[in-house]
């Protein structure tokens, strides 16, 4: 800790205790805090599947510091951002914001526009020549009962959709999956499984394994945000 003079000691000293927690935690006056955030962009779609792909791009205040502009906080800038398909044969630009479906696969829809940090992005499929659907992903772990994850992860478990446009895919557990457009890792360990590539509605997953009874488990997937669901596995 560094040493203080005896005349700033004395002065102290007379200080009740508050006022000289604020005059140390404030600092001089006369040297504000001036850091700022910086203005980014987010891109938000909804679809049903049966219709275009429409989605909103609006600006927010990001990082923790005073804002630079605070109007910009959830500004709708849709018609003024660039928009853009990484795989125009799966989606395809109508318009500002609204997509139509090409043919079936993955993709990543873009915006972006001048003055604003980063690009959004929004990973998007198309299934059975139906409208782009966002996707997102199903993830959890598999452990034996009666353990923890930590002592009893299972590794190879066989995850499988069974329900919905994405019936019949499954994941590993313990297993990397290969990365669709627009989804980041690897990331995972023992018992970890991913479901990438999952529009919103409610499914079913069963999990095997080989020595284990098998399970299921229903999930919701939100048209935003990707849920969890874990199984443990009971022997016969």
């Amino acid at each position: 800790m560094p040493s203080h003079s005896p005349s700033f000691v004395r002065w102290a000293a007379l200080l009740p205790v508050g006022a000289l927690t604020l005059s140390l935690a404030c600092g001089s006056p006369t040297s504000p805090d001036t850091r700022t955030g910086y203005i980014a962009l987010r891109v938000l779609c909804d679809g049903s599947g049966a219709a275009p792909l429409r989605c909103l791009a609006e600006t927010y205040c990001s990082g923790s510091y005073r804002c630079p502009d605070p109007q910009a906080d959830g500004r709708d800038v849709t018609l003024a951002a660039d928009w853009s398909s990484a795989n125009g044969s799966v989606a395809r630009l109508v318009r500002p914001g609204t997509f139509d479906g090409v043919g079936p696969g993955n993709t990543v829809i873009y915006a972006s526009m001048p003055g604003v940090s980063v690009q959004a992005a929004q990973t998007v499929a198309v299934f059975d020549g139906a409208a782009p659907l966002p996707t997102n992903e199903i993830f959890g772990s598999v452990w034996e009962a009666g353990r923890t994850i930590a002592t009893g992860a299972l590794n190879g478990a066989v995850v499988e959709v069974l329900n919905g446009h994405v019936a019949g895919r499954t994941a590993i557990s313990g297993v990397p999956p290969p990365l669709l457009p627009g989804f980041f890792g690897p990331f995972g360990g023992p018992g970890y499984y991913r479901v990438l590539g999952v529009p919103p509605g409610t499914y079913t997953l069963r999990a095997t394994a080989a020595g284990y009874v098998s399970q299921d488990r229903t999930v919701t997937v939100p048209a935003r945000g990707s849920p969890s669901a874990h199984f443990q596995m009971a022997r016969p």
